[in-house]
């Protein structure tokens, strides 16, 4: 078996000081109306702050760049993580092709966990929904609002076209904040594989309005093939499920991403929440 692979990272966030954000939990004002000390920094976003994202080269390091090809993860985010934290990233091999994930905040608290492994593994996500392969149509304007009131199980949804940009310099010439938006090997520039599962977040936000904060939860992803940075990704999803917990509500996506051949690049199944309880209701 391979050795431990660990590093570590500070967390930063820009965009903290900024309410009027989509996602108004990633602000430090609008994280403290939910309780929270600080900005909620995203899970899973294009490129950035994206904890999630953080972990690649760690996850490169200990699995190669075969997990890019062909690789699966399951990460579920325990504790939020908020700008200037100390981060502790650590693999550990736990059995042929598969490796534990720990993210620590300031070596003692659990922000992240998850398992990740090389090839295709069909057990990963149980009953999983392929959506059809069918053009991609314009993004609503506005997006219907979600509620606990209105929300329908069992749909599919349609599918919307993005991409996966690099900043606006050359890939070459990128720092390392800028190059979490792919991964540069022998001169190609493949994507995030994190930036590729986290874009069912910008589908979550592109097909409903929250109405509010939401909170990534988990990932489960299964990679059959790379994307590349800037090309045409179509995304669709079927709402496989929804439930409240604790005052909190979550829709389940299982999303599925193709370039524009048509190609499967990836299955993966995004939960949640959608809207955030209060303190009052967390409390009952």
């Amino acid at each position: 078996m391979s050795a431990t692979v660990e590093r570590q990272l500070r967390s930063y966030m820009a965009e903290a000081a900024n309410p009027d954000q989509p996602n108004v939990i990633h602000s430090t004002v609008g994280a403290q109306a939910f309780g929270f000390p600080d900005a909620l920094v995203p899970g899973s976003i294009v490129y950035g702050s994206i904890v999630y994202g953080w972990c690649t080269p760690a996850i490169l390091e200990a699995l190669g760049p075969a997990w890019l090809h062909e690789g699966w993860a399951d990460v579920r985010f325990r504790r939020p993580v908020h700008p200037d934290d100390l981060l502790t990233v650590r693999l550990d091999p736990v059995g042929d092709d598969a490796w534990s994930l720990e993210v620590l905040r300031d070596a003692e608290e659990l922000a992240l966990v998850g398992t990740l492994g090389r090839g295709i593994r069909g057990d990963l996500i149980d009953g999983f929904h392929e959506s059809p392969r069918v053009p991609a149509i314009p993004v609503p304007d506005p997006p219907p609002v979600l509620t606990p009131e209105n929300i329908q199980f069992g749909i599919q949804l349609p599918t919307y076209r993005t991409a996966l940009p690099w900043p606006a310099v050359p890939p070459n010439e990128a720092s390392p904040r800028q190059r979490l938006a792919g991964v540069l090997l022998d001169g190609t520039a493949y994507a995030n594989p994190a930036g590729v599962s986290g874009r069912m977040s910008w589908y979550g936000h592109t097909s409903y309005d929250y109405a509010g904060p939401s909170i990534h939860t988990r990932t489960q992803a299964q990679h059959f093939a790379p994307a590349h940075v800037d090309e045409p990704l179509d995304i669709a999803a079927f709402i496989q499920d929804g439930y409240a917990r604790n005052g909190h509500h979550y829709i389940v996506y299982d999303g599925t991403v193709r370039n524009a051949a048509g190609d499967t690049l990836a299955h993966v199944r995004h939960t949640v929440i959608y809207r955030v309880a209060t303190r009052s209701e967390d409390a009952s």
